[in-house]
């Protein structure tokens, strides 16, 4: 039996991901039903919330390079 959800195991990533969602359902308004939502919309909310957004200090931002260190330069 395959569950229905999937808990993830890193603490900090379950609250990042449940932060990312309930700021993107406050944007779209918490009493709409997901039905009523066009995928436009959605978009344009991401966009809106997160078009500013930077990595966090620290976070790998790119592929490793060659020296193996992640997001460095070549």
């Amino acid at each position: 039996m395959v569950p229905t959800s999937v808990r993830i195991a890193n603490p900090d990533t379950h609250r990042a991901y449940a932060s990312a969602v309930d700021r993107t359902v406050a944007a779209l308004g918490r009493e709409r039903l997901l039905a009523e939502v066009g995928d436009d919309e959605v978009g344009q909310a991401l966009t809106d919330l997160w078009m500013g957004a930077r990595p966090r200090p620290g976070a790998a931002t790119g592929p490793p390079s060659l020296t193996g260190s992640p997001g460095a330069a070549l």
